[in-house]
């Protein structure tokens, strides 16, 4: 079964990020982890943020982008395993 979480850790399905994605208000929402690389994570609120050169730490910045496919909104929400609740 697939599982689709929101950069909060809120739960999705597919059809909610198919809509946003149609809708013109999924986000990706880009971060730096330690040791240079990046993560993906999906908002499906259409809101865009870049705060990139605005951090005293390159790990602190944040920046959107649109999803160019459906696919790729897909891909940022994906898990292959339910997350537990605290």
């Amino acid at each position: 079964m697939n599982y689709y979480y929101l950069h909060d850790g809120t739960e999705v399905n597919r059809e909610m990020i198919k809509q946003a994605y149609e809708e013109g208000k999924a986000v990706l929402i880009h971060t730096t982890v330690a040791g240079g690389g990046g993560v993906m994570r999906l908002m499906l609120d259409g809101i865009m943020v870049d705060t990139r050169e605005q951090c005293a730490n390159v790990i602190d910045e944040v920046w959107s982008s649109k999803p160019v496919t459906l696919a790729q909104a897909l891909a940022a929400a994906y898990s292959d395993r339910k997350r537990r609740k605290a």
